[in-house]
């Protein structure tokens, strides 16, 4: 849910190993329908010795938002959840 209203998304995400990342992502939030792919204007990440870590990233038009996540299967997927306030998402990753 993005403030209250339910939705969906895919994505892709490059992480350059060294704190920041693109991502550009694609949304259908029931309220609003689908939008064109939207590339984040600010992406970072910190990952901590043992696998967990956080990601910031700003999307036009949506805000700013906080992620925590797990890298799982020596490093080939993430599990993500949102630290924010009034959203809750969840999202898998896998590299590719």
């Amino acid at each position: 849910t993005l403030f209250g209203d339910p939705g969906i998304a895919v994505g892709r995400t490059t992480f350059d190993g060294q704190g920041l990342c693109t991502l550009v992502i694609r949304f259908n939030i029931a309220a609003a329908g689908g939008t064109e792919p939207i590339d984040a204007t600010a992406c970072t990440y910190g990952v901590q010795p043992d696998g967990t870590g956080t990601l910031t990233v700003a999307i036009p038009g949506l805000g700013t938002f906080t992620i925590a996540f797990v890298l799982v299967d020596h490093g080939k997927e993430l599990h993500t959840i949102s630290l924010d306030p009034g959203i809750s998402t969840t999202a898998l990753l896998k590299k590719q």
